[in-house]
């Protein structure tokens, strides 16, 4: 239930453009996700989402660390190709190109 709550919480923030209150709920909601979900595929799914969710709303930083959060807990193997893309797109407005090209 505080998942659910703390999800909740962070995509309220995101569509009111309180990027900030959003970040402190985004990062307990991941952090909870890493220690307590004990099924792989939900944990993974969860981490994706909450990118994508920044990644819309143009907060790139943000969207990385949530996609290099699964990349680092999970492996790439838990990234699929549109996954990756997007990690690469981020990474490429961040100036990242050496990264980008290497997604």
């Amino acid at each position: 239930m505080i998942m659910t709550i703390l999800k909740q919480t962070t995509t309220y923030y995101l569509d009111e453009k309180d990027y900030e209150v959003a970040n402190v709920y985004a990062d307990l909601y991941s952090k909870t996700v890493v220690q307590f979900v004990n099924h792989r595929k939900h944990a993974i799914t969860a981490l994706k989402d909450l990118a994508y969710e920044f990644f819309i709303n143009g907060l790139f930083r943000n969207a990385q660390r949530y996609y290099l959060m699964v990349k680092d807990h999970y492996g790439v193997t838990a990234l699929n190709d549109k996954d990756l893309l997007s990690l690469a797109e981020i990474q490429e407005k961040l100036n990242h190109h050496d990264e980008a090209l290497e997604n």
